[in-house]
Parts: C-alpha cells; structure tokens; sequence
C-alpha cells in the first residue's frame, strides 16, 4: 500500500529527522498485527528498518536505532 505525505512526515517526525532526510533513506515498514480477535488485524507495532544505501549522516540523527538499523514504533507515531 502507498503511503501518503502525510504518514511519511508523521514518521519523520517521530524519528526526529526532517521529511526530505526521510526520503533520502531506504527503509521499509514491518507492521506487527494482533490477529487473535474477530475484529480483523489490529495494528500493535510497527519495525521501521533502515536499508544499507541509507546515508549513515541521516541515520545518526535517529535516536533508538539499533545495530540492525531497525526502530521499534507505536502505530501512530508510524504514521499507520
């Protein structure tokens, strides 16, 4: 699914990077959903990772990063 402008700045926001530092990365989003309930797929975390062509300046800015250059976010602060 395309994400908007919107959800993008959202999750700029949240990684505390500007939304043009934001389209300089690779990154792709992983959403963890609760399945377990007969009201379909409820969003309860979202792994953003970071691809190797990221600009190493960039991701330094990101505070929570892991060495796998993954972040763990709530649904909303990814934009979701």
């Amino acid at each position: 699914m395309e994400r908007t402008k919107e959800q993008d700045q959202t999750l700029a926001n949240s990684l505390g990077i500007s939304y043009d530092e934001l389209q300089q990365t690779d990154y792709k989003l992983m959403v963890l959903v609760d399945d377990s309930n007969n009201a379909g797929e409820i969003p309860l975390e979202v792994i953003v990772r970071f691809g190797k062509t990221s600009p190493k300046q960039i991701l330094a800015k990101i505070k929570g990063l892991n060495e796998n250059n993954e972040i763990s976010l709530s649904p909303g602060e990814a934009g979701e």
